[in-house]
């Protein structure tokens, strides 16, 4: 496949999603006014979106090809050819409806940074006082908090007093992508959630300054920020930092588990996410804590060009890769209510998911970034 069909605005995005199979949905294949095009409604599992698996498909013969790929391979499997060629798995009980939709040209594979390089060192800025009406919400986890979006931004502040970063060692920075708190240098929902929060309700007043805090990094696990991981110390001492400064964070707010949708239990992850709250309680910080519902990502970027590993995923592995989302999912779902002090933040894995395909097939796109920070706002302060 060579570069001109990679980015042709005549691909495809292979849609593969699954449903249960008693609230089975035959997708709909409705020809486009390019006959090259094909579309299809979305379907769900339990209230999330998929699809697991997106890739690059040049045209309708190579997209019936891999669907009549996964319908041959499918007996082999023990999974259940439908009439619509759909396939179901006896077992889960879950069913792949196979189908396509128009690719956005930012998804064929857009090169990191996508927003046109690593921008000149942020200048400090002044600092303000933190009274009431102060939003302190301290963030870490991976790349759904980083700098990974697609679509940098730049808080205005124009309905606050201030709104900045907290960078470390008493230094503050501008509310501008990419955050300095934060890894990877492209667009963060962070900066768009503190416009969004001005006027919001706290401590019996209303957000009028903003102090983002945190220690995000993309691609990160739940063992990496746990006791003993690669982030730990860097977390224990950015949040140490952040509660001598600044004060007492507002809000903890934990987005994290795509990492470790493949590779963990629901006991595991649930088991090390105890261990990294005890250790945050331990040092004092009382401030309740958000958790996201995050488990999807196909990342894809020039070092992973079309058609890569999502089309020859067979039905087999699709069902796999769900189950083991669903195994993340339970225990962030246990997360959200040890007790009183931890909470629910947005399922990330509910957004649209083709607004991950104005991104680089994970990451949101500028839509998709303002849908995020809208579900953060939620979240903490109610709809």
């Amino acid at each position: 496949m060579n570069a001109m069909h990679v980015m042709s605005r005549r691909s495809l995005i292979r849609a593969t999603a699954l449903t249960a199979i008693a609230g089975s949905i035959t997708p709909v294949r409705a020809q486009a006014a390019n006959p090259n095009v094909l579309q299809t409604l979305t379907v769900f599992l339990e209230g999330n979106p998929l699809p697991p698996s997106t890739g690059q498909i040049l045209d309708r013969a190579s997209a019936d090809a891999v669907i009549a790929a996964n319908v041959a391979a499918a007996p082999g499997q023990r999974l259940v050819v439908n009439p619509d060629n759909s396939i179901t798995d006896p077992v889960s009980g879950m069913t792949i409806l196979q189908g396509y939709v128009p690719a956005d040209p930012f998804y064929d594979t857009p090169p990191h940074p996508m927003c046109g390089g690593v921008p000149p060192a942020q200048p400090t800025i002044a600092a303000s006082t933190w009274g009431l009406g102060t939003f302190k919400p301290f963030i870490w986890g991976q790349s759904h908090a980083s700098n990974a979006g697609r679509g940098r931004y730049t808080a205005t502040g124009a309905n606050l007093a201030w709104v900045g970063c907290y960078g470390g060692g008493g230094k503050y920075y501008p509310c501008s992508d990419p955050l300095v708190l934060a890894s990877d240098s492209d667009g963060n929902v962070w900066s768009r959630v503190a416009d969004m929060v001005a006027g919001k309700p706290i401590n019996g007043t209303m957000i009028n300054r903003v102090v983002l805090g945190g220690c995000p990094v993309g691609g990160t696990s739940i063992n990496d920020w746990a006791p003993s991981g690669s982030e730990h110390a860097r977390l224990i001492s950015a949040l140490t930092d952040y509660m001598n400064t600044v004060g007492m964070p507002t809000h903890l707010c934990f987005d994290q588990g795509d990492a470790d949708a493949l590779s963990m239990t629901t006991a595991q992850w649930f088991a090390r996410f105890q261990a990294m709250l005890n250790a945050v309680r331990g040092i004092g910080c009382t401030s309740p804590i958000w958790v996201t519902i995050s488990t999807v990502c196909n990342f894809r970027d020039a070092a992973n060009p079309a058609p890569n590993e999502a089309s020859s995923r067979t039905g087999a592995d699709l069902i796999a890769r769900e189950v083991g989302r669903q195994k993340i999912r339970a225990a962030q779902a246990m997360a959200q209510s040890i007790n009183g002090n931890t909470h629910a933040g947005p399922n990330n894995d509910l957004i649209e998911w083709r607004l991950r395909a104005y991104g680089d097939g994970c990451h949101f796109g500028e839509l998709g970034l303002a849908a995020h920070a809208k579900a953060w706002v939620a979240a903490l302060f109610g709809p």
